[in-house]
């Protein structure tokens, strides 16, 4: 009796020991899990797109210092939170990821600092592209093994909770045969079974609180914006949450488990790259991966992800596990930046991967500023940006050169000047009305207008004005940028080729096809309105023994001189042409019969006081035979016109040359 009763109480004792310690050991576990779970979802909150990294690239992006206290307060929270989980014990992964998360936050810290000092001085604008183009992906992949440690823990701690029910249960099977041996094993056995109950109602309130924290975890693996996929090496969905089904269209998670294969999420052009990650991970050739996926929704549209690829354990075998960033906004606001500098050539289109550091974000963006500017310099055509009042804000070497001269010395000293207060009047009113309806109306178009204005040079220059609107990170018009091409030269080459074409190379009276043209023109505007009209045909005199006597020069200076002295002689409106060789034609509008003849006879006179001499010096006599016919009415016909007026100059030849007939009355 007193051996099995000393039995019984060795067993209630040693089973309350053991079971006190295990209550102790995983009471301690689940406490410190707990709390680095409340701790884990505090830190992912103020790390994410909605805590300081949101504010920071609001900043970046508006301007407006509101949104630098709101990304310190958040970094403060972080601090403070990542000091209160290193007060708990970590594993060497937890310690890693911690260090990965300060880093990223001293990180951010100085860009923001560098941010604010910036939007104070107001240059704000050359961190844009590198700053909106931080690389968070190591601080992402932390996260996600700061949620897999406390998940682990979570399931050590209901294994413990699982071997303290069993031995609880174990012991008390051992106790009923000991019952009836002795009070004092009854007195033992019942302190124990009491002990042993309450240990079991707080093991199952511990399971109850484990499901919970797992619960939660799970809630802040579902809320979280980035998105999460677990699938076997055969892509077939093992987990997803709700932020990676929306992210490709679907309505829920479990549609998206529901597909049997999850190789539609990934475009044709890259299941070969995703194929060889994936083998490459399974075959231990790299622990981690990123890649960039585009493709496309349930819908159609365009979605671009940034993929954190590793593998992880699964129901005892290794599964893929990817974490995902939807960046197909940025990606987009990326390429409206590029399309907007269209003119700059070497403009750097991808900066993630680059930003390694501040300092090196820092370098690149002054490199490419001073590139795009020497870019610009290089360019012979002026080019300008001016803000939506039409203050030009950034012009080049060209630009300088032809509107301003020796005005400015040094980037930035454009003050108040406006591109349209150095243009000429005229195109200065075509210029205010094309600028208002592209900021008023939003015009995307390219738009240009042209005319005469003056240089720096003090000369006047015929310019073409391409022009297009310029808008901001968010669609509201900011500015205009433009192309002034100078074609002065062109314009004098076009009038040159155009007075070839219609006037004679030798004299620069109007060629034949020149002189018919306006005369038709002019015959049509007098049957239209019933104003008069005349006609003269001349005929240099004895034109043929002038260039045998005194040779082919002497002919050109006479048919030179002759052109002259009727242009000083015909009014500004007539029209001088060569007909053909030594014959000429005038057309006269406004001018009847009696008129027509007035002015035969002064042009025949002047032509007789021309002083020609040859190439002996000795003078060459000159007159002029001239036919003169007036438009009727009844028959406006060019044709008919020129050949009374050839008849009419018939006339005079015939009658001894060096005078004025007029046609015959019909």
């Amino acid at each position: 009796m007193v051996t099995v009763t000393a039995a019984g109480s060795l067993i209630a004792l040693r089973g309350g020991r053991v079971i006190g310690q295990a209550e102790q050991a995983w009471s301690t576990v689940a406490e410190h899990t707990d709390r680095k779970l409340i701790l884990y979802a505090d830190i992912r909150a103020a790390f994410g797109y909605g805590g300081f990294i949101h504010a920071f690239k609001n900043l970046i992006l508006r301007g407006d210092l509101m949104y630098y206290f709101t990304a310190a307060h958040h970094m403060h929270r972080l601090d403070q939170n990542i000091h209160l989980y290193r007060a708990l014990p970590l594993t060497e992964a937890e310690t890693a990821a911690l260090d990965t998360l300060e880093s990223t936050v001293e990180r951010y810290r100085g860009m923001l600092d560098v941010a604010y000092d910036q939007t104070r001085a107001g240059t704000l604008g050359t961190l844009l592209d590198p700053l909106v183009t931080v690389d968070d992906a190591a601080a992402v992949a932390a996260l996600d093994d700061l949620a897999r440690v406390i998940a682990g823990e979570m399931a050590a701690t209901r294994i413990s909770v699982g071997r303290t029910l069993t031995l609880g249960q174990r012991l008390f099977g051992s106790l009923p045969w000991l019952i009836p041996l002795s009070l004092i094993a009854v007195v033992l056995t019942g302190a124990l079974v009491l002990r042993l109950n309450r240990v079991v109602r707080q093991a199952e309130r511990q399971s109850a609180e484990l499901a919970d924290s797992e619960q939660r975890l799970m809630t802040v693996i579902e809320g979280s914006i980035q998105g999460l996929l677990i699938h076997d090496g055969d892509l077939r969905p093992l987990f997803v949450n709700r932020s990676l089904a929306r992210m490709y269209g679907y309505e829920s998670a479990a549609e998206l488990l529901a597909e049997p294969t999850l190789e539609h999420l990934i475009a044709p052009g890259q299941r070969d790259q995703a194929r060889q990650a994936r083998q490459s991970l399974l075959n231990g050739e790299v622990d981690e991966l990123s890649l960039r996926l585009e493709t496309s929704k349930r819908s159609g549209d365009l979605v671009i992800i940034d993929a954190a690829v590793r593998l992880v354990p699964w129901n005892g075998a290794w599964a893929v596990q990817a974490t995902m960033i939807d960046v197909t906004a940025q990606e987009l606001h990326h390429q409206e930046l590029e399309s907007s500098r269209a003119t700059m050539e070497a403009h750097a289109t991808e900066l993630a991967g680059l930003a390694d550091s501040l300092e090196l974000a820092r370098l690149e963006a002054e490199a490419q500023r001073q590139f795009q500017h020497r870019l610009l310099d290089t360019l012979p055509s002026p080019v300008f940006y001016q803000d939506p009042d039409g203050r030009l804000k950034l012009v080049n070497q060209a630009f300088e050169e032809a509107f301003l001269g020796d005005a400015i010395n040094q980037p930035g000293e454009l003050g108040e000047r406006r591109l349209v207060d150095l243009l000429s009047d005229d195109l200065k009113t075509v210029a205010i009305k094309t600028d208002c309806r592209l900021i008023a109306a939003g015009d995307d178009r390219v738009v240009s207008f042209g005319g005469e204005t003056l240089f720096a040079d003090g000369q006047m220059h015929h310019v073409v004005v391409r022009q297009a609107l310029v808008r901001d990170a968010f669609g509201t018009p900011c500015g205009i940028i433009g192309v002034i091409s100078d074609i002065t030269g062109q314009k004098r080459l076009e009038n040159e080729l155009r007075r070839m074409a219609t006037t004679d190379f030798l004299t620069g009276a109007c060629n034949r096809r020149r002189f018919l043209e306006i005369a038709g023109l002019e015959i049509e505007r007098a049957r239209r309105h019933g104003r008069p009209l005349s006609v003269l045909t001349m005929d240099i005199d004895h034109f043929k023994q002038i260039n045998d006597t005194h040779g082919h020069a002497t002919g050109d200076l006479a048919l030179k001189a002759f052109v002259a002295a009727c242009e000083e002689t015909l009014r500004g409106g007539d029209a001088l042409g060569r007909m053909g060789g030594e014959e000429f034609a005038a057309l006269l509008p406004e001018t009847d019969a009696a008129g027509a003849l007035v002015l035969g006879e002064r042009l025949r006179a002047a032509v007789s006081r021309i002083d020609l001499r040859g190439a002996d010096r000795r003078p060459v006599p000159m007159t002029v035979s001239i036919g003169q016919a007036t438009l009727n009415p009844a028959e406006p016909n060019l044709d008919a016109l020129l050949a009374e007026a050839d008849r009419a100059l018939y006339r005079a030849k015939q009658d001894g040359r060096d005078r004025v007939v007029g046609a015959l009355a019909s």
